[in-house]
């Protein structure tokens, strides 16, 4: 009886195309949505995805406080702002040079100027991301 009432689950969640999840839903350290879902705004923070067959686990992350007098508008790597010199990624401030591992858990950044980061693109899952 349990092994039929799971099936009956896992198909609802393939053939559903306009169904949410509650936003309290969770994996670990991330929020769950479905694929077709418009995750919510973040105010003071970034946002981390990916996505698993027909769900987007998301990892979001607050802007960490900065130790600069004039902080630069948030840049196309991160809603945050940042301070000259430096770059943020997943809630930290790294200096430009620097080398750390990417919120995904997998991936290596690299902090360049203006906040810019380059990451290696390896492949990362929701079990890495969530963790």
């Amino acid at each position: 009886m349990l092994r039929i009432l799971s099936l009956t689950v896992v198909s609802f969640v393939i053939l559903c195309t306009t169904c949410t999840l509650d936003a309290a839903t969770q994996f670990r350290n991330c929020n769950l949505y479905f694929w077709n879902e418009v995750p919510p705004e973040i105010e003071n923070g970034d946002r981390f995805c990916v996505q698993s067959g027909r769900l987007k686990f998301c990892r979001n992350t607050t802007c960490p406080n900065l130790s600069c007098d004039d902080p630069q508008s948030p840049s196309i790597s991160s809603h945050c702002p940042f301070c000259p010199g430096q770059c943020v990624h997943g809630g930290n401030v790294y200096f430009v040079g620097e080398r750390f591992k990417c919120v995904d858990g997998v991936n290596m950044c690299t902090c360049y100027p203006d906040n810019m980061l380059r990451c290696s693109k390896l492949a990362t899952n929701e079990q890495n991301l969530c963790s």
